[in-house]
């Protein structure tokens, strides 16, 4: 008889052990999770910028000279451009100097 509450209590220690370690796990998951998403935010935010380079490197194949604005790839190229979620910067020095262009998400300073 003595056995047998030995038997319960052991496993009931293996339960509470058990618990322990999935809560520590899921703890440690929902920590992770605001980097996750800063970090596809930033990804998300690279690729724009290399799309857009794309679209003006084509221009200037096409025309001989770089975009003078992002506007321009919007009407000209077929650049679909959302103003809604992102800030843009193009700074286009000369037409033969391929333009500066950063993508900045609204998400982000919304959030801070």
């Amino acid at each position: 008889m003595f056995e047998k509450n030995k038997k319960s209590y052991s496993g009931i220690a293996i339960q509470m052990i058990s618990f322990i370690v999935i809560m520590a796990f899921a703890v440690s998951i929902l920590a992770f999770i605001p980097s996750l998403k800063k970090t596809s935010g930033k990804i998300r935010e690279e690729s724009i910028e290399t799309t857009i380079k794309e679209y003006a490197v084509r221009c200037y194949a096409t025309e001989g000279s770089y975009p003078p604005s992002i506007e321009y790839l919007a009407q000209n190229y077929g650049l679909i451009i959302d103003e809604e979620n992102y800030v843009y910067y193009f700074d286009a020095f000369a037409a033969n100097y391929m333009p500066d262009i950063e993508v900045y998400s609204k998400r982000d300073r919304k959030q801070k």
